[in-house]
């Protein structure tokens, strides 16, 4: 399945990185993680401003946060997240929107934090992860159970869950699960294999938004100069960068 990128994507014409395509004009970031001391992201308010106002130079314009949440942050429930969000909201940089989601670890707790209420991306789509690994048990179930309360399982990087053969991946998109790309897999920051991944499930159409899963500033810098891209690259990332307009 992971082959190299295909023929049509190679030419002579200079890349570009996804910096100088300025590909993050108007951008809708849907995964983030710039809440401050709730999870492995951005640790201080300090950090996280200046990350935005980056992201805003950059053209950045709507933001949703989406913490992680799972058995081992059991503070991580929505009172506090709302609470540490409106705190945070009210010091952003002007002309940028931000709203609250969540990123969801398919583990035991996540039936709890389903009966307590869940934080989505729009109306209905719920951003859920599981350990690069191993396969969760609880991931058909709970692609089901979501499917049955009228909600959209979006599952967060499918490139970086190497044990998912071509098989699964067709599998999980006929049941509705669909899939965020990691914008910085495509650079190779996750190593080579998440790299040759991302890239099959880009130019093979499966997934359905992007997000950048920005934990640190200076790491995202760097991914996006390396990540040198030809014109018809540019123009594939761009389609699947307007679907996120969906989302808001």
């Amino acid at each position: 399945m992971m082959k190299k990128k295909q023929n049509i994507f190679y030419c002579f014409a200079a890349k570009k990185s996804f910096l100088e395509a300025e590909l993050l004009l108007d951008f809708i970031d849907i995964h983030t993680h710039y809440l401050p001391g709730v999870d492995d992201g951005f640790q201080c308010q300090a950090d996280t401003i200046a990350a935005l106002e980056a992201m805003r130079a950059w053209g950045v314009k709507r933001i949703y946060f989406t913490p992680h949440v799972m058995a081992d942050l059991p503070a991580n429930r929505v009172p506090f997240l709302k609470e540490q969000f409106v705190g945070l909201a009210l010091k952003i940089p002007e002309g940028m929107e931000v709203r609250l989601g969540a990123e969801y670890m398919l583990d035991a707790s996540f039936y709890v934090r389903e009966e307590e209420g869940l934080l989505f991306l729009g109306d209905r789509y719920v951003l859920i992860e599981m350990s690069y690994l191993y396969p969760s048990p609880e991931l058909d179930q709970i692609v089901y159970n979501l499917q049955i309360r009228n909600y959209i399982p979006l599952l967060a990087h499918p490139e970086r869950y190497l044990f998912l053969n071509e098989k699964k991946h067709e599998e999980l998109r006929d049941r509705g699960c669909r899939y965020q790309l990691n914008l910085m897999s495509l650079s190779g920051q996750y190593g080579v294999r998440a790299q040759q991944v991302a890239w099959y499930l880009l130019q093979h159409g499966m997934y359905d938004f992007v997000g950048t899963d920005i934990h640190r500033l200076p790491v995202f810098r760097r991914s996006m100069e390396r990540l040198k891209l030809t014109v018809p690259e540019e123009e594939l990332l761009h389609r699947l960068i307007r679907q996120n307009e969906l989302l808001w």
